[in-house]
């Protein structure tokens, strides 16, 4: 037999040390530790003298394929396979569009409704909504029923979460489904009925936001009122921390924060709660939506490409040296966007596929009032734009696998359609090299933490 490297392998030579060679797959999202003679001998096609258990690692992990493939047929095989998979139910709902914050950069202010009459889902709207669930549940047969309570802030109305959450495991009940619930929240209404609340319909798993230590948190995430919300929001992940939740913290940014977030890494690695297994940070970019009432301010401080880059890496690599945990820097794939499966619900039973275009016409997708049949047409109109295929440059690039021709959201709003392309190459070229050896040393670090597509007993070396 004759094998040939995947063309989506990404090489990074001397890493962790001299003589040895990282190499990730964008595909299969496998990454090994390999002696530099294998990468030559797999570069150069000559596999003569390479142990016959290490061409089967590099085969499983798809560094290396059977001659003759043509990997633009694997992938999208793969891309059809987990567009169209449904073992797994995935429904955002926005609980409501009220919130007591006013971020300076939210991207659902601009379709809040002022003085709107359905603030929160309704008890008919939420019979609608178990019903509809329950209609996608028997057409799909899932395994698992993964719902996440999203806002606005849907702290403001735990009576509201209760009800939704109890009516969404007893779906998953009937139906013998893994139940697998979780809240988006800026986590400063973590009163102690609420974390019951929580606690008593097994939501637990909680995203929160932090965007710098008090003084610039408290600018850029005030209350309605203007008065600041760090220390609130840094009380509520500390109580969620010790009772036991698994906790992800955001942490947003852009050029008027980032001088101040080694800052707050400081803060946190000196806090106790922030090493500890629950607990994680993701960094996120801030991006204009398509419904921001604020434009101006994303121009002024939005990243470009390379500014996100390096903020991402520096940020990551110091988050790492004070041993707190980090999500995937690498990250890609399928968003809710690109799959069947998965949808975003708002207050009034609108469908969407991606949370910040809530509210966007142009994305509505149907109604939990309307046949689910009507949807998934709908939706097809979304999961099937691929208009990488039209792209010779797209096809043979060795990052299709994450970019897939860029975030929807983001090429409708610059490109005004959403079949078009918005090519990250030369970001991917920059960054990925480094988000690669961070994915590495995270996993060296902390080799029992679970993340998506990273090996939980480390990284391979063979």
């Amino acid at each position: 037999m004759r094998y040939e490297p995947s063309r989506f392998n990404v090489w990074i030579p001397d890493y962790p040390k001299k003589g040895f060679s990282l190499v990730y797959n964008t595909l299969q999202r496998s990454l090994i530790c390999v002696p530099a003679a294998i990468e030559e001998a797999v570069l150069k096609r000559d596999l003569s003298g390479v142990p016959e258990e290490t061409l089967t690692a590099l085969l499983f992990s798809n560094i290396l394929i059977e001659a003759g493939i043509d990997e633009e047929k694997v992938f999208k095989n793969w891309l059809g396979r987990y567009s169209l998979d449904t073992q797994t139910l995935g429904l955002t709902l926005i609980t409501t569009y009220a919130c007591n914050c006013r971020c300076v950069y939210c991207y659902e202010d601009g379709v809040r409704k002022p003085g709107e009459a359905v603030s929160v889902m309704p008890a008919g709207g939420i019979k609608k909504l178990s019903a509809w669930t329950e209609n996608l549940v028997k057409l799909w047969r899932p395994r698992t029923l993964d719902f996440c309570f999203h806002g606005g802030e849907p702290s403001i109305y735990p009576d509201v979460v209760d009800t939704i959450a109890k009516s969404m495991r007893a779906i998953a009940d009937r139906n013998n489904l893994k139940p697998s619930f979780s809240i988006v929240t800026n986590g400063t209404l973590m009163t102690n009925r609420f974390i019951g609340v929580l606690k008593d319909n097994g939501i637990n798993r909680v995203m929160s936001t932090l965007d710098g230590p008090e003084e610039v948190h408290n600018k850029r995430r005030p209350l309605c009122s203007g008065v600041g919300t760090f220390a609130q929001t840094f009380k509520g992940l500390e109580c969620l921390v010790k009772e036991g939740f698994r906790v992800f913290l955001g942490i947003n940014i852009d050029k008027g924060n980032i001088a101040y977030i080694p800052k707050l890494l400081e803060i946190l690695a000196a806090s106790g709660f922030a090493t500890s297994p629950n607990f994680s940070i993701l960094f996120g970019a801030i991006k204009e939506g398509p419904e921001a009432s604020n434009p101006a301010y994303f121009k002024k401080n939005a990243f470009s490409n390379s500014g996100q880059m390096n903020a991402f890496t520096s940020l990551y690599r110091l988050a790492l040296d004070k041993k707190i945990r980090i999500a995937d820097p690498v990250g890609g794939g399928l968003c809710s966007f690109r799959r069947m499966a998965s949808y975003i619900i708002d207050v009034e039973g609108n469908l969407y596929k991606c949370i910040t275009q809530s509210g966007n016409k142009k994305a509505l997708v149907g109604n939990i009032s309307s046949p689910v049949s009507l949807t998934m047409r709908k939706s097809a109109q979304f999961i099937y734009i691929e208009p990488w295929q039209s792209r010779k440059k797209c096809r043979l690039c060795r990052y299709l696998p994450l970019c897939m021709g860029g975030c929807r959201q983001q090429t409708l709003l610059k490109k005004g359609s959403y079949d078009d392309i918005l090519c990250t190459k030369s970001y991917f070229d920059k960054y990925l090299p480094e988000a690669i050896k961070i994915k590495y040393d995270s996993a060296v670090i902390f080799p029992k933490t679970p993340q998506p597509s990273v090996d939980t007993e480390g990284v391979p070396c063979l």
